[in-house]
Protein backbone atom coordinates (compact mmCIF):
# COMPACT_ATOMS: atom_id res chain seq x y z
CA UNK A 1 0.00 0.00 0.00
CA UNK A 2 1.27 3.45 -0.90
CA UNK A 3 1.98 5.59 2.13
CA UNK A 4 0.64 9.14 2.25
CA UNK A 5 2.21 12.01 4.11
CA UNK A 6 0.28 13.41 7.07
CA UNK A 7 -1.67 16.56 6.34
CA UNK A 8 0.28 18.39 9.05
CA UNK A 9 3.53 17.51 7.26
CA UNK A 10 2.21 18.84 3.95
CA UNK A 11 1.03 22.00 5.70
CA UNK A 12 4.49 22.44 7.19
CA UNK A 13 6.10 22.15 3.75
CA UNK A 14 3.67 24.72 2.35
CA UNK A 15 4.57 27.15 5.13
CA UNK A 16 8.29 26.70 4.42
CA UNK A 17 7.70 27.27 0.70
CA UNK A 18 5.63 30.42 1.32
CA UNK A 19 8.23 31.94 3.61
CA UNK A 20 10.89 31.08 1.01
CA UNK A 21 8.87 32.99 -1.60
CA UNK A 22 8.61 35.89 0.86
CA UNK A 23 12.38 35.92 1.41
CA UNK A 24 12.97 35.79 -2.35
CA UNK A 25 10.73 38.78 -2.93
CA UNK A 26 12.55 40.76 -0.24
CA UNK A 27 15.91 40.01 -1.84
CA UNK A 28 14.64 40.78 -5.34
CA UNK A 29 12.45 43.83 -4.68
CA UNK A 30 13.97 45.38 -1.57
CA UNK A 31 12.27 46.80 1.51
CA UNK A 32 11.38 50.19 0.05
CA UNK A 33 10.63 49.31 -3.56
CA UNK A 34 8.34 51.63 -5.52
CA UNK A 35 8.19 49.90 -8.92
CA UNK A 36 7.05 46.44 -7.87
CA UNK A 37 3.51 46.46 -9.27
CA UNK A 38 4.57 44.86 -12.56
CA UNK A 39 6.35 41.99 -10.80
CA UNK A 40 3.24 40.48 -9.25
CA UNK A 41 0.44 38.51 -10.83
CA UNK A 42 -2.75 40.54 -11.03
CA UNK A 43 -6.49 40.44 -11.59
CA UNK A 44 -8.10 42.98 -13.90
CA UNK A 45 -11.04 45.30 -13.24
CA UNK A 46 -12.16 46.23 -16.74
CA UNK A 47 -13.15 49.74 -17.74
CA UNK A 48 -16.60 50.20 -19.33
CA UNK A 49 -17.08 50.87 -23.04
CA UNK A 50 -18.28 54.40 -22.31
CA UNK A 51 -15.91 56.48 -20.20
CA UNK A 52 -16.65 59.60 -18.19
CA UNK A 53 -14.52 62.62 -19.11
CA UNK A 54 -13.75 65.70 -17.07
CA UNK A 55 -13.97 69.12 -18.69
CA UNK A 56 -10.53 70.18 -19.97
CA UNK A 57 -11.31 73.60 -21.43
CA UNK A 58 -9.25 75.38 -18.77
CA UNK A 59 -6.43 72.83 -18.54
CA UNK A 60 -3.26 74.91 -18.67
CA UNK A 61 -0.39 74.05 -16.36
CA UNK A 62 1.40 77.35 -16.95
CA UNK A 63 -1.75 79.44 -16.38
CA UNK A 64 -2.51 77.55 -13.15
CA UNK A 65 1.10 78.01 -12.01
CA UNK A 66 0.73 81.74 -12.62
CA UNK A 67 -2.62 81.96 -10.86
CA UNK A 68 -1.33 80.11 -7.80
CA UNK A 69 1.80 82.24 -7.56
CA UNK A 70 4.62 81.27 -5.19
CA UNK A 71 3.51 78.53 -2.81
CA UNK A 72 5.05 78.05 0.61
CA UNK A 73 5.93 74.67 2.01
CA UNK A 74 7.78 73.23 4.99
CA UNK A 75 10.55 70.71 4.52
CA UNK A 76 11.46 67.80 6.78
CA UNK A 77 13.77 70.03 8.83
CA UNK A 78 10.86 72.46 9.42
CA UNK A 79 12.39 75.12 7.18
CA UNK A 80 10.09 77.23 5.00
CA UNK A 81 10.56 77.37 1.24
CA UNK A 82 8.65 78.94 -1.63
CA UNK A 83 8.33 78.12 -5.31
CA UNK A 84 5.95 77.53 -8.17
CA UNK A 85 3.84 74.40 -8.06
CA UNK A 86 5.69 72.81 -10.99
CA UNK A 87 9.09 73.50 -9.44
CA UNK A 88 7.98 72.00 -6.11
CA UNK A 89 6.72 68.87 -7.86
CA UNK A 90 9.87 68.45 -9.96
CA UNK A 91 12.18 68.72 -6.97
CA UNK A 92 10.22 66.32 -4.74
CA UNK A 93 10.05 63.02 -6.65
CA UNK A 94 6.51 63.49 -7.96
CA UNK A 95 5.38 61.18 -10.76
CA UNK A 96 1.93 62.70 -11.48
CA UNK A 97 -0.22 65.59 -10.23
CA UNK A 98 -3.80 66.62 -11.05
CA UNK A 99 -6.02 69.47 -9.82
CA UNK A 100 -9.75 69.35 -10.59
CA UNK A 101 -12.20 72.03 -9.48
CA UNK A 102 -15.90 72.07 -10.37
CA UNK A 103 -15.29 69.08 -12.68
CA UNK A 104 -12.71 71.12 -14.63
CA UNK A 105 -9.12 69.89 -14.92
CA UNK A 106 -6.94 72.91 -14.18
CA UNK A 107 -3.59 71.16 -13.93
CA UNK A 108 -2.35 67.76 -15.07
CA UNK A 109 1.32 66.90 -15.29
CA UNK A 110 3.32 63.68 -15.49
CA UNK A 111 6.98 63.09 -14.81
CA UNK A 112 9.68 60.51 -15.64
CA UNK A 113 8.10 59.58 -18.98
CA UNK A 114 4.70 58.72 -17.57
CA UNK A 115 1.44 59.67 -19.31
CA UNK A 116 -2.30 59.66 -18.61
CA UNK A 117 -2.41 56.03 -19.75
CA UNK A 118 0.23 54.93 -17.22
CA UNK A 119 -0.84 52.81 -14.29
CA UNK A 120 0.31 54.03 -10.88
CA UNK A 121 0.63 51.93 -7.73
CA UNK A 122 -1.83 52.90 -5.03
CA UNK A 123 -0.10 51.55 -1.95
CA UNK A 124 -2.38 52.38 1.00
CA UNK A 125 -4.76 54.57 -0.98
CA UNK A 126 -6.16 51.14 -1.88
CA UNK A 127 -7.46 50.99 1.69
CA UNK A 128 -9.87 53.86 0.98
CA UNK A 129 -11.10 52.10 -2.15
CA UNK A 130 -11.64 48.95 -0.08
CA UNK A 131 -13.63 51.06 2.40
CA UNK A 132 -15.85 52.18 -0.48
CA UNK A 133 -16.47 48.55 -1.50
CA UNK A 134 -17.42 47.67 2.08
CA UNK A 135 -19.79 50.66 2.09
CA UNK A 136 -21.47 49.34 -1.04
CA UNK A 137 -21.79 45.88 0.52
CA UNK A 138 -23.42 47.48 3.58
CA UNK A 139 -25.76 49.52 1.35
CA UNK A 140 -26.84 46.30 -0.38
CA UNK A 141 -27.35 44.49 2.98
CA UNK A 142 -24.71 41.93 2.09
CA UNK A 143 -23.21 42.82 5.47
CA UNK A 144 -25.88 43.10 8.21
CA UNK A 145 -24.30 46.22 9.74
CA UNK A 146 -21.07 47.86 10.78
CA UNK A 147 -21.33 46.38 14.28
CA UNK A 148 -21.48 42.83 12.92
CA UNK A 149 -18.89 40.59 14.62
CA UNK A 150 -16.28 39.40 12.15
CA UNK A 151 -16.78 35.81 13.39
CA UNK A 152 -20.38 35.94 12.22
CA UNK A 153 -19.14 36.30 8.63
CA UNK A 154 -15.82 34.46 8.94
CA UNK A 155 -16.32 31.56 11.40
CA UNK A 156 -12.66 30.59 10.89
CA UNK A 157 -11.65 33.86 12.57
CA UNK A 158 -11.07 32.28 15.97
CA UNK A 159 -8.62 33.36 18.61
CA UNK A 160 -8.20 34.96 22.00
CA UNK A 161 -10.26 38.14 22.11
CA UNK A 162 -11.54 37.79 18.55
CA UNK A 163 -15.21 37.30 19.43
CA UNK A 164 -15.81 41.02 20.10
CA UNK A 165 -13.99 42.36 17.00
CA UNK A 166 -16.48 43.93 14.60
CA UNK A 167 -16.44 45.22 11.03
CA UNK A 168 -16.25 48.72 12.52
CA UNK A 169 -13.06 47.78 14.40
CA UNK A 170 -11.44 46.62 11.17
CA UNK A 171 -12.41 49.82 9.35
CA UNK A 172 -11.25 52.10 12.17
CA UNK A 173 -8.11 50.01 12.82
CA UNK A 174 -8.77 49.56 16.51
CA UNK A 175 -9.22 45.77 16.73
CA UNK A 176 -6.55 45.37 19.41
CA UNK A 177 -4.17 43.47 17.10
CA UNK A 178 -0.53 43.61 18.10
CA UNK A 179 1.43 45.20 15.27
CA UNK A 180 4.94 46.23 14.26
CA UNK A 181 4.96 49.14 11.84
CA UNK A 182 8.20 49.49 9.91
CA UNK A 183 10.25 48.33 6.95
CA UNK A 184 12.23 45.50 8.51
CA UNK A 185 11.66 41.95 7.20
CA UNK A 186 10.01 40.95 10.49
CA UNK A 187 7.56 43.88 10.52
CA UNK A 188 3.90 43.21 9.79
CA UNK A 189 3.78 46.01 7.21
CA UNK A 190 6.35 44.23 5.02
CA UNK A 191 5.04 40.71 5.60
CA UNK A 192 1.48 41.68 4.67
CA UNK A 193 2.75 43.29 1.45
CA UNK A 194 5.04 40.52 0.18
CA UNK A 195 3.91 37.22 1.71
CA UNK A 196 2.09 34.88 -0.72
CA UNK A 197 -0.29 33.71 2.02
CA UNK A 198 -1.40 37.09 3.43
CA UNK A 199 -5.10 36.18 3.69
CA UNK A 200 -4.66 33.14 6.00
CA UNK A 201 -2.04 35.06 8.01
CA UNK A 202 -4.64 37.71 8.82
CA UNK A 203 -6.65 35.08 10.71
CA UNK A 204 -3.78 34.49 13.15
CA UNK A 205 -2.96 37.94 14.52
CA UNK A 206 -2.25 38.25 18.21
CA UNK A 207 -4.11 40.83 20.30
CA UNK A 208 -2.80 42.94 23.17
CA UNK A 209 -5.65 45.45 23.65
CA UNK A 210 -9.44 45.31 23.76
CA UNK A 211 -11.31 46.26 20.56
CA UNK A 212 -11.95 50.00 20.27
CA UNK A 213 -9.30 51.08 22.78
CA UNK A 214 -6.53 52.41 20.57
CA UNK A 215 -5.75 53.14 16.92
CA UNK A 216 -3.12 50.80 15.49
CA UNK A 217 -2.52 51.11 11.75
CA UNK A 218 -2.33 47.56 10.42
CA UNK A 219 -2.68 46.12 6.91
CA UNK A 220 -4.32 42.95 8.22
CA UNK A 221 -7.48 44.90 9.04
CA UNK A 222 -7.90 45.57 5.32
CA UNK A 223 -7.01 41.99 4.38
CA UNK A 224 -9.84 40.75 6.61
CA UNK A 225 -12.22 43.25 4.99
CA UNK A 226 -11.31 41.70 1.64
CA UNK A 227 -12.11 38.25 2.99
CA UNK A 228 -15.46 39.55 4.26
CA UNK A 229 -16.23 41.12 0.88
CA UNK A 230 -15.44 37.87 -0.90
CA UNK A 231 -17.52 35.79 1.55
CA UNK A 232 -20.68 37.93 1.47
CA UNK A 233 -20.70 38.67 -2.27
CA UNK A 234 -19.28 35.51 -3.81
CA UNK A 235 -17.04 37.74 -5.91
CA UNK A 236 -13.34 38.38 -5.68
CA UNK A 237 -12.50 41.95 -4.59
CA UNK A 238 -11.34 42.79 -8.13
CA UNK A 239 -14.63 41.49 -9.57
CA UNK A 240 -16.56 43.51 -7.00
CA UNK A 241 -14.45 46.59 -7.83
CA UNK A 242 -15.20 46.21 -11.53
CA UNK A 243 -18.93 45.64 -11.15
CA UNK A 244 -19.75 48.07 -8.35
CA UNK A 245 -17.25 50.90 -8.82
CA UNK A 246 -15.00 50.87 -11.89
CA UNK A 247 -17.83 50.42 -14.37
CA UNK A 248 -20.33 52.84 -12.74
CA UNK A 249 -17.84 55.76 -12.53
CA UNK A 250 -16.84 55.44 -16.18
CA UNK A 251 -13.18 54.56 -15.76
CA UNK A 252 -11.09 55.16 -18.88
CA UNK A 253 -8.60 52.36 -18.34
CA UNK A 254 -8.54 48.89 -16.86
CA UNK A 255 -7.23 48.66 -13.31
CA UNK A 256 -5.01 45.88 -12.02
CA UNK A 257 -5.11 44.43 -8.52
CA UNK A 258 -1.92 42.61 -7.52
CA UNK A 259 -2.31 39.04 -6.29
CA UNK A 260 -0.40 37.25 -3.54
CA UNK A 261 0.41 34.45 -6.01
CA UNK A 262 -0.59 33.47 -9.59
CA UNK A 263 -3.73 31.76 -8.22
CA UNK A 264 -3.78 33.80 -5.03
CA UNK A 265 -5.79 36.60 -3.47
CA UNK A 266 -5.75 40.36 -3.88
CA UNK A 267 -3.29 42.36 -1.80
CA UNK A 268 -6.13 44.31 -0.22
CA UNK A 269 -4.17 46.97 1.63
CA UNK A 270 -1.92 48.21 -1.17
CA UNK A 271 -2.24 46.37 -4.47
CA UNK A 272 -4.42 48.42 -6.84
CA UNK A 273 -2.77 49.95 -9.92
CA UNK A 274 -4.68 52.42 -12.07
CA UNK A 275 -4.41 55.64 -14.07
CA UNK A 276 -4.45 58.87 -12.09
CA UNK A 277 -7.41 60.16 -14.10
CA UNK A 278 -9.45 57.14 -12.90
CA UNK A 279 -8.28 57.59 -9.32
CA UNK A 280 -9.58 61.16 -9.75
CA UNK A 281 -13.01 59.80 -10.65
CA UNK A 282 -13.04 57.81 -7.44
CA UNK A 283 -12.18 61.01 -5.54
CA UNK A 284 -14.97 62.85 -7.41
CA UNK A 285 -17.44 60.17 -6.31
CA UNK A 286 -16.64 60.99 -2.68
CA UNK A 287 -16.69 64.72 -3.34
CA UNK A 288 -20.24 64.22 -4.62
CA UNK A 289 -21.31 62.10 -1.62
CA UNK A 290 -21.57 58.85 -3.58
CA UNK A 291 -23.64 60.26 -6.48
CA UNK A 292 -22.54 59.72 -10.07
CA UNK A 293 -24.44 61.69 -12.69
CA UNK A 294 -27.72 61.17 -10.85
CA UNK A 295 -27.09 57.53 -9.92
CA UNK A 296 -26.26 56.50 -6.37
CA UNK A 297 -23.10 54.37 -6.32
CA UNK A 298 -22.54 54.66 -2.56
CA UNK A 299 -24.98 56.04 -0.01
CA UNK A 300 -24.25 59.60 1.17
CA UNK A 301 -24.57 58.34 4.75
CA UNK A 302 -21.64 55.98 4.20
CA UNK A 303 -19.49 58.63 2.52
CA UNK A 304 -20.03 61.05 5.42
CA UNK A 305 -19.61 58.51 8.22
CA UNK A 306 -16.54 56.89 6.69
CA UNK A 307 -14.70 60.16 6.15
CA UNK A 308 -15.67 62.25 9.19
CA UNK A 309 -16.15 59.80 12.08
CA UNK A 310 -13.38 60.31 14.65
CA UNK A 311 -13.17 57.38 17.11
CA UNK A 312 -10.90 59.39 19.43
CA UNK A 313 -13.97 61.48 20.33
CA UNK A 314 -14.69 58.75 22.90
CA UNK A 315 -12.35 60.71 25.15
CA UNK A 316 -9.16 58.64 25.27
CA UNK A 317 -6.32 61.15 24.90
CA UNK A 318 -3.93 58.30 24.08
CA UNK A 319 -6.14 56.85 21.35
CA UNK A 320 -3.88 58.03 18.50
CA UNK A 321 -0.57 56.99 20.01
CA UNK A 322 0.86 55.34 16.91
CA UNK A 323 4.00 53.82 15.47
CA UNK A 324 3.53 55.36 12.02
CA UNK A 325 6.00 58.23 12.32
CA UNK A 326 6.84 61.50 14.02
CA UNK A 327 5.14 63.70 11.41
CA UNK A 328 1.83 61.84 11.64
CA UNK A 329 1.96 61.81 15.44
CA UNK A 330 2.59 65.56 15.43
CA UNK A 331 -0.41 66.23 13.23
CA UNK A 332 -2.68 63.98 15.27
CA UNK A 333 -1.71 65.94 18.40
CA UNK A 334 -1.57 69.50 17.05
CA UNK A 335 -3.43 69.87 13.78
CA UNK A 336 -6.77 68.12 14.13
CA UNK A 337 -5.78 65.05 12.11
CA UNK A 338 -7.96 61.96 12.60
CA UNK A 339 -8.39 58.52 11.08
CA UNK A 340 -11.91 57.50 10.19
CA UNK A 341 -12.92 54.31 8.35
CA UNK A 342 -9.86 53.85 6.13
CA UNK A 343 -9.76 57.59 5.39
CA UNK A 344 -7.62 60.35 6.91
CA UNK A 345 -9.10 63.77 7.69
CA UNK A 346 -8.37 67.25 9.01
CA UNK A 347 -10.89 69.13 11.12
CA UNK A 348 -11.26 72.74 9.93
CA UNK A 349 -12.03 75.90 11.92
CA UNK A 350 -15.29 76.15 9.95
CA UNK A 351 -16.43 72.87 11.48
CA UNK A 352 -16.03 70.92 8.26
CA UNK A 353 -13.26 68.58 7.17
CA UNK A 354 -10.91 67.92 4.31
CA UNK A 355 -10.27 64.22 3.91
CA UNK A 356 -7.83 62.13 1.94
CA UNK A 357 -6.43 58.73 1.11
CA UNK A 358 -2.70 58.35 1.75
CA UNK A 359 -0.31 55.75 0.33
CA UNK A 360 3.32 55.01 1.06
CA UNK A 361 5.86 57.09 -0.90
CA UNK A 362 3.44 60.00 -1.03
CA UNK A 363 0.35 58.91 -2.93
CA UNK A 364 -2.60 61.20 -2.10
CA UNK A 365 -6.26 61.53 -3.09
CA UNK A 366 -7.15 64.86 -1.45
CA UNK A 367 -10.78 65.97 -1.31
CA UNK A 368 -11.82 69.49 -0.29
CA UNK A 369 -15.64 69.72 -0.22
CA UNK A 370 -15.53 73.38 0.83
CA UNK A 371 -13.80 74.33 -2.44
CA UNK A 372 -15.35 71.56 -4.60
CA UNK A 373 -11.80 70.47 -5.42
CA UNK A 374 -9.86 67.23 -5.67
CA UNK A 375 -6.08 67.03 -5.91
CA UNK A 376 -4.12 63.87 -6.65
CA UNK A 377 -0.40 63.46 -6.16
CA UNK A 378 1.55 60.31 -7.02
CA UNK A 379 5.22 60.03 -6.15
CA UNK A 380 8.31 57.90 -5.99
CA UNK A 381 8.76 59.27 -2.47
CA UNK A 382 7.44 62.06 -0.24
CA UNK A 383 10.46 64.17 -1.17
CA UNK A 384 11.37 66.96 1.21
CA UNK A 385 7.78 68.09 1.86
CA UNK A 386 6.88 67.65 5.51
CA UNK A 387 3.10 67.39 5.05
CA UNK A 388 1.62 67.45 1.54
CA UNK A 389 -2.00 68.13 2.67
CA UNK A 390 -0.90 71.59 3.89
CA UNK A 391 0.21 72.35 0.35
CA UNK A 392 -2.98 70.91 -1.13
CA UNK A 393 -5.13 73.10 1.13
CA UNK A 394 -3.15 76.16 0.09
CA UNK A 395 -3.75 75.31 -3.57
CA UNK A 396 -7.49 74.77 -3.00
CA UNK A 397 -7.82 78.15 -1.29
CA UNK A 398 -6.08 80.04 -4.12
CA UNK A 399 -8.00 78.62 -7.07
Amino acid sequence: MKKTRPERYDSHLIKIKNWAVYAGRLLSYGLRAYDTQDRFSFATAAAPKEAFHFNEEELSNSRTDEKLGPLSWTNLERKKSTGSLTDILKSNKTTAFIIIKNDMILYEKYFEGRTRQSLFPSFSTAKSITSALIGIALDENLIPGIETPVQQILPEFKGAGYEKITVRNLLEMNSGFRHKYGTRPSDHLVISGYHPDAWPLSLKQKTDRRPGEVFNYNNYHTVLLGMILNRVSGLTPSEFLEKKLWQPIGAEYDARWNLTAPQGHEYMALGINASVIDYAKFARLYLRNGDWEGCRVISPEWVVSSTTTDPSAMGDSDYYHTQIGDVVNEYFAERGLYYSRHWWGNRLPSGGSDFYAIGMFGQYFYICPEKNTVILRMGRDYGDVRWWPDLFRQIAERL
